[in-house]
């Protein structure tokens, strides 16, 4: 008795497929939370997935999870907050703590201390140069 093979559908084509669009998702959320935010949109509901997306791919690979984490801080940075969207800030600066301190447990202490220098520089610039809470300016605004 002669057995039939079958053909079995997905194989390495969905899982390709899935890479690319959460690699693209992943490259194009720090634009798609500036462009979000900038018209005004809902804070809970595709800021908070935007931020979520780079700590999914946080275990396969940290140092783009954290880069793109950086560049989300930079992005609504500048960015005319009402009061409820600082807690996108609150959110990705827990991402970035997250994806430094996975980085010290997965990683040589050479590519962790470099991952959390560069994370504590980027954090202290934007906490610097834009304004904290809504109304108050930062402190390089501060005349001395």
């Amino acid at each position: 008795m002669r057995l039939i093979r079958r053909r079995r559908s997905g194989g390495r084509a969905p899982e390709r497929g899935r890479a690319l669009v959460t690699w693209s998702a992943l490259a194009l959320s720090p634009l798609i939370l500036l462009c979000w935010t900038g018209v005004g949109g809902s804070p809970y509901g595709l800021p908070l997935l935007v931020v979520a997306l780079p700590l999914l791919v946080l275990a396969r690979r940290p140092g783009p999870a954290l880069g793109v984490l950086l560049a989300e801080l930079v992005v609504i940075g500048p960015m005319p907050l009402p009061e409820y969207r600082v807690d996108i800030r609150y959110l990705l600066i827990v991402g970035i703590d997250l994806a430094v301190g996975y980085l010290a447990a997965a990683r040589s202490p050479r590519v962790s201390a470099a991952a959390a220098v560069t994370a504590l520089a980027v954090q202290v610039v934007v906490g610097a140069v834009f304004e904290l809470w809504p109304g108050t300016p930062g402190p390089a605004a501060a005349k001395w």
